[in-house]
């Protein structure tokens, strides 16, 4: 009897010295991952550059955008956890922007990843661009921006760009001209663009713009003959 308890004590303690071993292994294999995890994360970039990485794992789905680029390889291409999670919400914000714009019959110009080249520099407060007629900030607080400009003898549509800090960026205004006003809704990565038909030219116009983009940004007119 003596013998086998002594060999049973044996055994348990011949097994915590394994189970600890195997323990103590763990420990060290998960340190290990975790180094390799931490070498893989390459080192941040800001977030424009960040919307211009994620841009390129984007698609348009059903007049939805996707995004298909996971956590951990978002921060392997240099983008930040914070600036991952500012781009899941501004999709599902955007998204849920077009469904309901959809449902009460509005038309939504969507631009996607193949059709947009995101503006490397952003119009700032009071600054001028004279490539276009008119240019003007869209405020980060929802409310409208807008600008007046005379339309040139001949002119016959306005396009209309708009960039914005968001991966996707969305825009909905108007452009009043001669008592005739034409809604227009932009949606697309970092803003997007449209076309609005002029009714008349050699008369001044208005144009308004809001975006629902949490860090604001710019729209731009500029008049066409065709």
């Amino acid at each position: 009897m003596n013998d086998i308890l002594k060999k049973s004590k044996n055994n348990i303690f011949g097994l915590g010295i394994i189970f600890v071993s195997m323990i103590s292994t763990g420990i060290f294999m998960q340190s290990c991952n975790n180094e390799s995890d931490n070498l893989s994360v390459s080192p941040t970039v800001d977030s424009q550059e960040a919307n211009r990485i994620a841009s390129n794992y984007l698609e348009l789905i059903d007049d939805q955008y996707v995004l298909n680029l996971s956590e951990k390889k978002a921060m392997s291409l240099g983008i930040s956890r914070s600036d991952y999670a500012r781009m899941q919400t501004e999709i599902i914000q955007a998204n849920a922007f077009i469904i309901e714009c959809q449902k009460d019959g509005i038309k939504v110009e969507l631009n996607d990843n193949k059709e947009v080249d995101i503006p490397k520099i952003r119009l700032k407060e009071g600054s001028e661009n004279k490539n276009f007629a008119c240019q003007f900030t869209l405020p980060s607080n929802g409310s409208n921006g807008s600008a007046s400009v005379f339309i040139p003898p001949g002119k016959k549509k306005v396009k209309i760009v708009t960039t914005m800090t968001c991966l996707i960026g969305t825009c909905s205004g108007s452009v009043n001209c001669g008592g005739a006003t034409s809604a227009y809704t932009i949606s697309g990565i970092s803003g997007g663009s449209t076309i609005v038909n002029l009714p008349m030219s050699n008369t001044n116009m208005t144009i308004t713009g809001k975006t629902l983009c949490s860090g604001g940004g710019t729209l731009s007119a500029s008049f066409m003959d065709e």
